[in-house]
């Protein structure tokens, strides 16, 4: 076995998700309406869903992988990025063993014709070329250099490791107790989940 891939199959790759929303709404919420639950279906269900049904075919797919996995569903996202911050301040392993994050946020309002944005080319000198190669007929590509923003691959961006964000964008329903279950595109969600096992 060459050094470089046995270096490649030491190295871990993080995907991640927040489960937490907004409750009965509180300071984060956009609704001006009495106090109501906020249910949060694409923000952020639909990152959780995708993670689950991520670890689940890694665990059972045949295919011989080059890197290990560790999944992620992170707390506190809502309040500050604080799951994710308290996790790249007390990781489970080295941060040098990390060989780069998959963060999914709001999945699930991909409308037909929408992109799917992918944040954070400028984290890696790889990312651009690589991602160009990737062929999508069921949906157009918004890659994006920024590196940084709000959601839980920034502290691992900040902490040095190349980070990518995965999401649909904003819409009306966002942060408000109308980002329900049934306003989710569920078939165009599944195409946007097959381009992330690529």
């Amino acid at each position: 076995m060459s050094l470089a891939l046995l270096i490649m199959v030491l190295k871990t790759v993080v995907i991640t998700a927040h489960y937490d929303h907004l409750g009965y709404g509180g300071s984060g919420s956009k609704y001006k309406g009495s106090s109501e639950i906020h249910n949060g279906a694409d923000d952020n269900a639909s990152g959780t869903a995708a993670l689950l049904e991520l670890a689940h075919i890694i665990k059972n797919n045949n295919f011989k992988e080059h890197n290990n996995f560790l999944f992620i569903a992170f707390s506190a996202e809502e309040k500050g990025l604080l799951g994710s911050k308290y996790y790249v301040m007390n990781p489970s392993l080295n941060l040098n063993e990390i060989n780069y994050v998959l963060n999914m946020d709001m999945l699930g309002r991909m409308e037909p014709g929408m992109a799917l944005t992918i944040e954070g080319l400028g984290s890696s000198l790889i990312w651009e070329s690589s991602l160009k190669e990737i062929e999508c007929d069921a949906f157009p590509l918004t890659l994006k250099k920024r590196e940084n923003g709000p959601s839980d691959h920034a502290p691992f961006y900040e902490a040095g490791i190349p980070a990518l964000h995965f999401w649909t964008g904003k819409h009306d329903d966002y942060h408000k107790p109308s980002d329900d279950a049934e306003k989710l595109t569920l078939e165009q969600n599944l195409k946007s989940f097959h381009l992330l096992r690529i």
